[in-house]
């Protein structure tokens, strides 16, 4: 699992960062934690993360604005945002946050809002959107033993045949 946590604070990015690490081990949680100090460092890297966990007030671009870009990019990505000011809870809603929390993140909330967003992640059934004889389909992932392209055909062999 990939977690990203950007916060221009960077007594909060450690302590957050640290907490969501330790949080994830004790939840048995393999993953990786990338700290950002801008939002447009963590726009840039290019790298999909699961989570992202984004302060709302930031200078150079609002965690708010930042969570927009995340999820043209990759809309899989669950938006925690974290914030000292509850006047932005409708604003954050409104961009595809998952949890909204202010300061200091509470430790059970946190295992709490991480383990519900793996069990999301994990019960999203994935589908390969096709089109067969110029009709939409859709396959789910699981059920897709192999494909093989060959003069511009594309065969796909499932479980169901």
């Amino acid at each position: 699992m990939r977690i990203a946590v950007c916060d221009d604070d960077e007594r909060c990015l450690n302590d957050e960062s640290v907490m969501i690490a330790e949080t994830a081990a004790e939840l048995g949680l393999g993953c990786d934690v990338l700290r950002f100090r801008a939002p447009s460092e963590l726009i840039a890297c290019g790298e999909k993360f699961d989570i992202v966990f984004l302060d709302v007030e930031m200078e150079e671009m609002s965690g708010i604005e930042a969570a927009e870009a995340i999820h043209e990019k990759s809309g899989g990505t669950y938006i925690f945002f974290v914030t000292n000011h509850e006047g932005y809870m409708d604003e954050a809603l409104n961009k595809h946050a998952f949890r909204f929390w202010v300061k200091p993140i509470n430790r059970q909330r946190l295992a709490y809002g991480m383990e519900s967003a793996v069990r999301e992640m994990n019960s999203v059934e994935k589908y390969l959107k096709v089109s067969v004889e110029g009709k939409p389909s859709r396959i789910p992932m699981t059920d897709i033993i192999y494909a093989c392209a060959k003069n511009k055909i594309t065969s796909i062999v499932t479980v169901n045949g």
